[in-house]
């Protein structure tokens, strides 16, 4: 095992991508189809953990610019995906293949002019590990702050579901999604700072939530590296919450897959909301519409966060000796 520093490690893979691409003839679309999202993701995460929950405003304008850069590839992503899905539906017409084609285009132009900003998207990374990122030092003194701050993370998610009465549409649910995807994610971004700790304990939801699937993801399956310090998470909290991100993940999809596909259908083929609502239930062979599939949503939420509380001992306790 070795020390590794979070920012370095990203940003060098970052950087690596954004020099190759400059040798493609397509580099928007080269950087979607070699990964460059992964090490944004986890540039974001630290950027955002450090900005907001160590209130470390220097990390403001690089925050704002990596998320930029993220949010350009999960477009390209969601209409690429729906793209590649609707090629293989032979019920689903080729103007909206093609709507759905250009829509992805669309937004890969739009990374192109992101990445020429500003004197390039590599100049903004070296400036960025120069100034800031190279003064980070995850020393002992930094590990807790950011295991205070995910602590109020995690306050925030349970207050926000606490209150909730209803989801009002499936960007909730994506939102949702994206807060506690923000937590699992810090286990692969800090590389190695968090450790998943086994209690021993028998969980009356176990069965629900630990499934073969779940343990094997690889989000499950932390770096380990030498630090001062480490963060502990209860493993089958961690599990069971992964179990959460995949679930909301599936019915986010159902719903927003519904939703573009209707707005496809009446875009391409001049049809009333409802009628191309029904399309493209038939074409999708779903019956569930958007309320039935945020019905679904709050029922695992109930059980999630009101009947097991899986985030209430996610962080594990150490009790600190008094030194005499």
């Amino acid at each position: 095992m070795k020390k590794i520093d979070p920012f370095a490690f990203y940003s060098m893979q970052l950087f690596d991508r954004l020099q190759r691409s400059t040798k493609q003839k397509n580099p928007a679309l080269w950087l979607y189809q070699n990964d460059l999202r992964t090490p944004a993701f986890m540039i974001e995460s630290l950027c955002r953990i450090f900005e907001d929950g160590l209130e470390d405003r220097d990390f403001k304008n690089y925050h704002k610019t990596i998320k930029k850069l993220e949010d350009e590839l999960g477009q390209i992503d969601f209409y690429d995906v729906l793209y590649k899905e609707f090629s293989k539906n032979k019920k689903i017409s080729v103007e909206v293949k093609k709507y759905t084609l250009a829509k992805r285009d669309k937004e890969v132009k739009k990374l192109d002019k992101l990445l020429k900003k500003k004197g390039g998207m590599e100049s903004r990374i070296k400036e960025f590990n120069a100034k800031v990122a190279s003064k980070v030092k995850f020393d002992t003194n930094t590990i807790t702050k950011l295991e205070a701050a995910i602590g109020k993370e995690l306050v925030s998610i349970k207050e926000c579901e606490r209150t909730r009465k209803e989801f009002k549409n499936i960007e909730e649910v994506h939102k949702l999604r994206r807060e506690l995807r923000w937590i699992s994610m810090y286990g692969q971004s800090f590389c190695g700072i968090i450790k998943l700790q086994d209690l021993k304990r028998k969980e009356a939801w176990e069965k629900e939530y630990l499934t073969k699937e779940v343990v094997s993801l690889s989000f499950n399956k932390l770096p380990n590296h030498i630090h001062p310090k480490h963060i502990l998470f209860n493993k089958n909290n961690f599990y069971a919450m992964s179990w959460m991100i995949m679930e909301l993940g599936i019915l986010k999809d159902k719903g927003l897959r519904l939703l573009f596909l209707t707005k496809a259908i009446r875009k391409t083929g001049n049809l009333n909301g409802e009628a191309a609502l029904k399309k493209a239930k038939s074409e999708l062979n779903v019956k569930e519409g958007e309320p039935e599939i945020i019905k679904q949503v709050k029922q695992i939420r109930e059980t999630f966060f009101d009947k097991h509380k899986i985030l209430e001992d996610l962080i594990v306790k150490r009790v600190e000796q008094k030194r005499k």
